[in-house]
């Protein structure tokens, strides 16, 4: 008789992990699913989706299913997961799959219903539902049965799980909506008001990955950006540098500080006073914004450090999560 298969997952706004036990990582996709509008097929779903994004003529949809960190579409969700699933199992797919799964501390019960579902439909067997905080802790080997204080700022694509961890438990948390999406979304903004320029999601994502910074740079690096003209509707191109584009970044990060304060100021003195010696781990996609580290450093007279392998830190720590 052959056991069930168990996997971890990490069902993030901008990207789906998947750790299948004794396999490591099977799947690591955008979290973007294409549909046909006349017959509501999957087109496409991951990389092959999100270069459609922006992109789709009339009778195909291109969408992210998932919005600051809870699901926004359940059907394209379903369809998203079944298909991701589906890959991660191979030929295991005919055996129902136990699953654990990160969560924000910001979800509802309807969208933590939501999500239940979704994977009930697809046929799983067990489902365990963990704090997404922790699971980012625990991948990022933070010590977190110890009686110290420990901080994560998982920093993902819709939200940034804000967790002060000590003898196993979350002490003091913040989810915070506006990380990586709203980086983006500042981002085409500020093109549209400044320059004058129309730039889709994937432009403003790869303007923040390339040259995106957060502090100002006495040799800042630069690029060309098309878009297009919002008077004339024609297309134009500017060479912008990160230090133009700070105002946008820094407004978000603006943000991002009052959460992290907000946390630091629940938390029990003792607790902080041990970040003074262990820092705060920064993991999740948007830390690997340049020099966020630094300023949060600066910002909060705390050391902020991003972890090793930032990227993968839930769904290792789901993994690992399961053996504690």
């Amino acid at each position: 008789m052959k056991t069930r298969p168990l996997l971890a997952l990490d069902f993030g706004t901008a990207n789906c992990l998947i750790i299948r036990q004794g396999r490591g990582i099977v799947l690591n996709e955008p979290t973007v699913v294409a549909l046909s509008l006349k017959d509501k097929k999957v087109l496409a779903t991951g990389s092959e989706a999100k270069n459609m994004l922006g992109k789709e003529p009339k009778d195909i949809i291109a969408r992210r299913p998932l919005q600051n960190g809870g699901i926004s579409n359940y059907q394209l969700a379903f369809l998203l997961l079944q298909k991701f699933l589906d890959n991660a199992l191979g030929r295991w797919r005919v055996v129902k799959p136990d699953v654990i799964v990160s969560i924000p501390s910001k979800l509802n019960s309807i969208e933590e219903r939501a999500l239940v579902k979704a994977l009930e439909s697809y046929g799983t067997g067990k489902i365990h539902l963990y704090p997404e905080a922790m699971a980012a802790a625990i991948g990022a080997e933070l010590p977190v049965h110890k009686p110290e204080g420990n901080m994560i700022v998982n920093l993902g694509g819709g939200t940034a799980e804000i967790a002060l961890i000590s003898l196993d438990g979350i002490v003091a948390s913040r989810s915070h909506v506006g990380t990586g999406d709203a980086l983006n979304k500042s981002i085409s903004e500020f093109f549209k008001s400044e320059y004058q320029i129309l730039i889709g999601e994937q432009t403003s994502e790869r303007i923040k990955i390339e040259i995106g910074n957060a502090l100002l740079e006495e040799d800042p690096e630069k690029m060309v950006i098309s878009g297009k003209d919002t008077i004339s509707g024609k297309s134009r191109s500017i060479e912008v540098s990160s230090n133009d584009i700070l105002a946008p970044i820094r407004n978000v990060l603006n943000k991002l500080l009052v959460s992290i304060k907000e946390v630091l100021e629940d938390a029990p003195s003792e607790l902080v006073s041990d970040l003074s010696d262990r820092g705060i781990a920064l993991s999740g996609g948007t830390s690997l914004l340049k020099n966020i580290d630094i300023f949060l450093t600066k910002s909060l007279d705390i050391p902020c450090y991003i972890v090793e392998d930032p990227l993968s830190c839930v769904v290792k720590g789901l993994n690992l999560s399961i053996h504690k």
